[in-house]
């Protein structure tokens, strides 16, 4: 059994950095829409689905370790049984937050709306599962390159010829 609960501590610790990374390309998505006024594509869809799907895996894993942990009588997180309770409540919610966050970009009435929500409920799920700093600069360094190539590709090219 103690082959079993590192593996799947491993796995939950790994599959929390693929949830983490799949947050921020789908913000990365997302947020350029709520100022673009573009129609909210398969793009935005899967990135939002792809991160829901790491945070289902990610609970799923979390209660398989929970059960494995249990069986071998091992304290959860040292026994402090708040820090169990909060880490479990922030899971629930998180994957509560995704699930919104693909319902609101399928069922909402307008694009911005879509965007709008889709965001609001994927930042929520983000800040639930990401390192606050690390976060907001990977977001950041998304966004703008994003920037610098949507303004690169809109300036014209220079005609080296006609000196």
């Amino acid at each position: 059994m103690s082959t079993l609960y590192t593996v799947l501590l491993f796995l939950h610790g790994l599959n929390r950095w693929l949830a983490f990374l799949s947050g921020i390309w789908a913000m990365a998505l997302v947020l350029p829409g709520l100022l673009d006024k573009r129609a909210f594509g398969r793009a935005e869809r899967l990135s939002v689905s792809i991160f829901a799907g790491t945070l289902y895996l990610q609970m799923a894993l979390g209660l398989l370790l929970f059960a494995v942990m249990s069986m071998q009588h091992l304290p959860l997180f040292s026994g402090r049984v708040a820090a169990e309770w909060g880490h479990m409540t922030g899971g629930f919610l998180a994957v509560i937050f995704s699930s919104l966050a693909i319902l609101s970009g399928r069922k909402a009435a307008t694009e911005g709306r879509k965007y709008s929500f889709t965001a609001l409920w994927s930042g929520l799920a983000l800040l639930l599962v990401g390192h606050l700093p690390l976060m907001l600069g990977l977001l950041s360094l998304l966004l703008l390159t994003r920037f610098v190539i949507a303004k690169l590709s809109k300036t014209p090219a220079r005609n080296l010829e006609s000196k």
